[in-house]
């Protein structure tokens, strides 16, 4: 998981690891960092931010894409530019599996935000998702 705001990708990380048990979250401030990891690891999903300094979402993106990797990403942005949606798509779905997903703020943006990540990884998570919690 890659965002240049530590707070968040704290947040993140425990919403992801109180669902879904042994998953684990690597978490890095920049795409540089995160993509050196993959030449060490293989993800089961890479979850990037798009506005990033230094190397953005769409960036990261494109690099994925000449990477010719085979997990599912997912970006997360506080912004809902349908350009930004479009361009971001173009760029993944000819490579991999991609969604783009506006960050969770709620209680009900970060189910549907478990939803998707249960869905690109194929586990259900393990919590139930009602809508009281």
């Amino acid at each position: 998981m890659v965002d240049d705001d530590r707070d968040l990708l704290d947040f993140y990380q425990l919403v992801i690891q109180k669902s879904f048990k042994n998953v684990e979250v690597l978490t890095f401030t920049g795409g540089k960092a995160a993509l050196e990891e993959l030449s060490r690891t293989t993800p089961d999903l890479f979850i990037t931010d798009l506005n990033m300094p230094k190397m953005d979402g769409l960036q990261v993106l494109s690099i994925l894409a000449g990477m010719k990797v085979k997990f599912p990403v997912m970006m997360l942005t506080s912004i809902w530019d349908e350009g930004f949606v479009e361009h971001a798509h173009k760029i993944a779905e000819p490579h991999f599996d991609f969604t783009y997903f506006h960050s969770p703020g709620n209680g009900d943006e970060v189910r549907k935000f478990i939803q998707e990540v249960s869905k690109l990884i194929g586990v259900e998570p393990d919590i139930a998702l009602s809508a009281s919690q």
